[in-house]
């Protein structure tokens, strides 16, 4: 996506071509659409592996304006530079036993990025906290966000991973009350501002 430029008028210009940048311009910060942004989300469950970083797996796709979905696995590949920021939900299933995890983002440089290695990876947002509650049946849902910290450039890689400290399962909130089916794990992003 290509970012406007809003032109730099003087006293008694009429250029078509400035009015139309500056007409572009209000437009994008009008218009919440016209800006990079995603939400995918997960209506099945995922088995999650004690002791070691789980990429949290979301199949649907509800907004996408910049193309950034991967798949198979989920993974928002950055098409427009900037800053982002992102939010998350991680809805653990009841487990009999209460354990610690915690999330993260992290970001992977692509070969464009001129602040990171192409391939290096870091994290930001995370959470830590008891994941499930210890009694089966209830369930626990975290959520985490951050503004990334770094500028993103086309190729560049966001994923959502989890560490369970012991086994567990995401799933849509199961609880048997309000919530349950409405707990989903999800996965958003929206640009937020220019960076270089």
């Amino acid at each position: 996506m290509n970012i406007p430029t809003v032109p730099t008028f003087i006293t008694g210009e009429s250029s078509i071509t400035d009015l139309q940048s500056l007409s572009a311009a209000v437009s994008m910060v009008c218009v919440a659409a016209n800006f990079p942004m995603w939400r995918f989300y997960g209506t099945g469950t995922q088995s999650l592996t004690a002791n070691t970083w789980n990429q949290l797996r979301v199949g649907d796709v509800a907004v996408d304006t910049d193309g950034v979905y991967s798949t198979p696995a989920t993974t928002a590949t950055i098409k427009t530079q900037g800053y982002y920021e992102c939010e998350a939900c991680v809805p653990y299933e009841g487990n009999a036993t209460a354990f610690l995890g915690e999330g993260a983002f992290l970001v992977t440089a692509g070969t464009n990025n001129t602040h990171h290695t192409s391939g290096s990876s870091v994290m930001f947002g995370g959470f830590a906290g008891w994941a499930s509650q210890n009694i089966a049946g209830i369930d626990a849902t975290y959520t985490m966000s951050g503004k990334c910290p770094w500028v993103l450039f086309p190729g560049d890689t966001i994923i959502v991973q989890v560490y369970p400290l012991s086994s567990g399962t995401l799933n849509n909130g199961q609880n048997a009350t309000y919530t349950s089916g409405n707990l989903t794990p999800q996965f958003s992003g929206r640009w937020i501002s220019t960076g270089s």
